[in-house]
């Protein structure tokens, strides 16, 4: 595996730092991993060193207001959703090009990055073959609506870039309530201890947002799940759902099946869920996380061979 870090500034002017895994095998596709809110692209590297052991070149990108080398006044805060699509949109283009663009292109995304594989998926449902969402958000609706709202009232009266300790502790420390042996701020993120630690001591990770990055997050999903959004993508390309079946965000798995309810009734033709017992949001990371990886590119593989199949 070959590793190039690189800091890339778009046609909006703005910066990101990528990275890219060249894998040393025969490749057989290019992984694209969107990772979740006050987190980054670092904290992916196993499922990255992973992937390339099995022929996929992956590409990593911190998201706007997130990362380590970035001006702290913008960390926490972008303007909308549609920015991030839109430079997912330019890094895929840009990379591919250098790694194979006639390989499939297979969008992984986790929390706030699913949201935005969600959304580049409706905008360019040409460019992806596959889609993995890992803990994705699927609120209840009326919980949606209330959430939206709120977050509406707070943005006209407190201002779009602000970093409410009050709106974050909200986001961050409510989850646990719905557990209640949950006696810490972090363990809805993990059922491993050691992943929680290494979050905590990450001075990149679970930094302030600003309420506007909220506000996007919980229309994102509110928006997602309606068939006139799921309409627009591509009907064949394959999905797959996993979560942890005490996620709250994903409605320990009840809001992970409502979603792919959405898809099949919309069409879409190939939605595969996996939820796996006992653990919590971020399952990329969790105790069994290898297993979740071998599961993945199992069902990676049976999807690879399905659309060379197609091909011919």
């Amino acid at each position: 595996m070959r590793r190039m870090n690189h800091k890339i500034t778009l046609a909006s002017e703005q910066t990101l730092e990528v990275t890219i895994d060249k894998t040393d095998e025969q490749p057989v596709g290019i992984v694209h991993i969107l990772h979740g809110v006050a987190e980054h692209k670092d904290r992916y590297d196993v499922i990255s060193e992973y992937l390339c052991k099995r022929g996929f070149h992956v590409i990593r990108h911190n998201h706007r207001g997130h990362g380590k080398e970035i001006e702290e006044s913008t960390r926490g805060h972008f303007n909308s959703l549609d920015e991030l699509v839109e430079d997912n949109k330019e890094i895929r283009d840009t990379f591919i090009a250098e790694l194979n663009p006639t390989l499939p292109y297979i969008l992984i995304g986790h929390s706030m990055g699913s949201l935005v594989a969600r959304q580049y998926v409706r905008d360019y449902p040409d460019d992806v073959d596959i889609l993995i969402l890992s803990g994705t958000v699927v609120y209840p609706n009326l919980q949606g609506k209330l959430n939206y709202l709120g977050l509406k009232v707070a943005n006209l009266f407190l201002g779009n870039r602000t970093k409410s300790k009050l709106i974050n502790n909200m986001a961050f420390k409510t989850p646990n309530r719905a557990h209640k042996s949950f006696n810490k701020d972090n363990q809805w993120i993990s059922e491993s201890d050691e992943n929680r630690k290494v979050y905590e001591r990450d001075p990149y990770t679970g930094f302030l947002v600003s309420h506007k990055v909220y506000l996007e997050i919980v229309k994102a999903s509110n928006q997602a799940i309606k068939p006139s959004y799921i309409k627009k993508q591509n009907p064949q390309m394959p999905i797959l759902l996993v979560s942890g079946k005490e996620d709250q965000f994903g409605g320990f798995g009840n809001g992970i099946r409502r979603l792919a309810t959405a898809y099949k009734r919309a069409g879409i033709k190939h939605v595969t869920v996996q939820l796996y017992k006992n653990k919590r949001h971020e399952v990329l990371f969790e105790t069994n996380q290898f297993a979740v990886y071998e599961h993945i590119y199992n069902w990676l593989t049976a999807q690879l061979k399905q659309l060379e199949k197609e091909e011919h």
